[in-house]
Formats: structure tokens, sequence, C-alpha cells
């Protein structure tokens, strides 16, 4: 899964939102396969669902049947990420992605092969990206804090649990994550914006 460009726009769409004083609707960036600007003439999607589909039935456990299926539920669900609240179709496309995610999260690392922790970082990004559409931001904050305990180092998930601390409502569990962030990681380029965000929040 390529999620480099996708984790920069995270981190820059959670500190703009946090700097301008955001404090309701989605913060967290949708994932280029799942833009809706990705999905114009993407006539392959029902394709490929029926393809992983078909691949699920004859082995349920078969990792990238799995992730194309979420993939594809993701991106039905979220064509138009951004535009009012979730309608109940694009409810049930996300759940549905969640429930294929949660499968392969659950296959043993030797299935998933030798980047198996960097994959479940990513899989766990993605579900918490879906939890931020359906504006369930504490469980958006508890999975980027689950993916956070697989890769210590990616610093820039304390933004984005920062990010949706605060639109939960939990204002100290931002707080706490933004100083956490510059500790750890004091001369990352966003350590600026994390800072004026961190003196806007804290009023």
């Amino acid at each position: 899964m390529k999620v480099g460009r996708w984790r920069a726009a995270l981190v820059v769409s959670a500190l703009a939102a946090l700097v301008a004083g955001c404090s309701s609707g989605a913060t967290q960036a949708t994932p280029p396969s799942t833009s809706p600007s990705a999905l114009l003439g993407n006539v392959g999607l029902s394709t490929e669902l029926h393809a992983a589909l078909a691949a699920l039935a004859k082995n349920p456990a078969d990792k990238r049947a799995l992730l194309a299926a979420a993939m594809s539920y993701q991106r039905a669900g979220m064509a138009n990420a951004g535009i009012g609240a979730p309608l109940p179709q694009q409810k049930i496309d996300v759940t549905k992605a969640l429930d294929y995610y949660r499968r392969l999260l659950a296959l043993p690392d030797s299935q998933l092969g030798s980047h198996a922790s960097s994959y479940r970082e990513s899989v766990l990004q993605s579900e918490a990206v879906i939890y931020v559409f359906l504006r369930d931001f504490k469980q958006a904050a508890s999975t980027d804090k689950r993916a956070l305990k697989i890769q210590p180092q990616n610093y820039d998930l304390y933004i984005q649990i920062a990010t949706n601390d605060q639109q939960a409502g939990d204002s100290a569990g931002a707080a706490k994550a933004f100083k956490t962030f510059l500790k750890d990681d004091p001369h990352s380029p966003y350590a600026a914006q994390v800072k004026a965000a961190l003196a806007k929040l804290k009023g």
C-alpha cells in the first residue's frame, strides 16, 4: 500500500483545520485511492469488487482480495467525501470496507509478508479515515493510537490523534498529543504549525 504522500496530506489537512479553528466536519484527508477525483471514470470499480468477492469465496483469507474488497467499498462509500453528512448507502459501503479491513488485520504476520507491521499500520490509517468520514472522531483517534503502537517512530500520527481528539471534544488529549509530537520530533517541518495549533487550542 502506497501511503507516503497520503500521510503528508493527512498531516497538512489536520494542521490547516486546527490552525483555522475548524470544530466540525471531517478533517482527516481522504487517501488518494478514495478521493472523488480518483473515482471519475473509474468504470472498473464493480469489476474489481466482483473479482475480489469471487476470490474470497474460494479463499476467505486471500490478502489481496480482502484489500481489494475493502478499498472498493471505501471508494464507493466515500465518492462524495466532504459533501455533507454520509448518506445511508455510503454508511453501508464504508461499514463493509471496515469489515474487510478487520479481516485483513486478523491475518497472521506470516501471511501479510515481510513488511507486516507497515502493512497493518497502513490498514489502520485507512480505517481511521473511514471513522472520520462517519464523524466518529473518538474511534478515529483510538485507531490512530493503535497504528502508533505498531510504528512508534511515525510521529506524524500524533497530529492525526490530536486532530481527532479535538473533534471528539477531548482538548486535553489533543494538547497532550501535540506536546508529545514536539518533544519527539522537534525539528519536524510541521513543528511551527503544530506550535500554532497548540497555542490556538489553549486559547
